[in-house]
């Protein structure tokens, strides 16, 4: 049996992905927030997999979800949904709100992988981890600290790829350009504000429509695959509707 960690399966490309991956027969360990989403999602899917409702930014939270990650066997992938820029847009962000990013987007990521890179080199079983990034990250067109956190991330998969690589550890990293979901930011933004959200369809996406999660799906299904080691080390863009490789 596969087993995989959906890190924010409550919403997003994380919903998407923990229905798709739950309808093949995988068992997966959904992690999120939102208990009323988390108990939808319960229903949606085989309640066979494992649930963990709590914000992961709570050290308590945290600490209790490695505590049980290190009772499960056999976990063979983890894929980041986790993330965002929480409303924190001030170009002018205090270390606070600055560390309150960097904590969501990358410090609780990293704290779940040392885990379960620790205990896939002690078991020497096979380990893949993907990040979902921004275009942002690259093209810096979303706030400060929601491109600089992305950015960060970005090295970070980087290193830790070519670092583990040869010890069967696989790390990816997506970076995703504009999608739509029922309940992301572009879903937001369509609700909150129609003319930005046509105006950006229009002016930033060559086939003049967002991208849909579930069109996201094969190039996950292609890096859970052993056949996409040879790209390790590299970044999976999705650059305003065109894929490309970089490394």
């Amino acid at each position: 049996m596969i087993k995989i960690v959906i890190n924010g399966s409550t919403s997003g490309l994380g919903r998407v992905l923990a229905e798709y991956y739950s309808g093949l027969g995988f068992e997966l360990i959904c992690l999120g927030k939102n208990k009323t989403k988390m108990s939808k999602l319960k229903k949606k899917i085989n309640n066979n997999n494992f649930f963990f409702t709590g914000d992961l930014s709570n050290n308590k939270n945290l600490k209790k979800l490695k505590l049980d990650l290190s009772k499960i066997d056999k976990i063979s992938a983890v894929i980041h949904c986790m993330g965002g820029g929480f409303g924190l847009k001030d170009n002018l962000l205090s270390k606070k709100n600055f560390f309150e990013l960097f904590d969501k987007n990358l410090f609780i990521q990293s704290e779940i992988n040392n885990l379960l890179i620790k205990k896939n080199l002690k078991n020497k079983s096979k380990l893949k981890i993907i990040h979902i990034s921004s275009i942002a990250s690259i093209e810096s067109t979303a706030s400060v600290g929601y491109s600089t956190v992305k950015a960060a991330l970005n090295v970070y998969s980087n290193i830790l790829s070519k670092k583990f690589i040869s010890k069967n550890i696989d790390v990816k990293n997506i970076i995703l350009g504009a999608f739509e979901t029922k309940d992301n930011s572009f879903a937001r933004l369509k609700k909150k504000n129609l003319k930005a959200y046509k105006k950006f369809k229009n002016t930033r996406m060559p086939l003049k429509r967002y991208n849909s999660a579930d069109e996201i799906i094969p190039v996950v299904d292609f890096l859970l695959d052993e056949k996409s080691k040879i790209i390790s080390g590299d970044i999976i863009v999705d650059n305003k509707e065109k894929t490309s490789f970089r490394n």
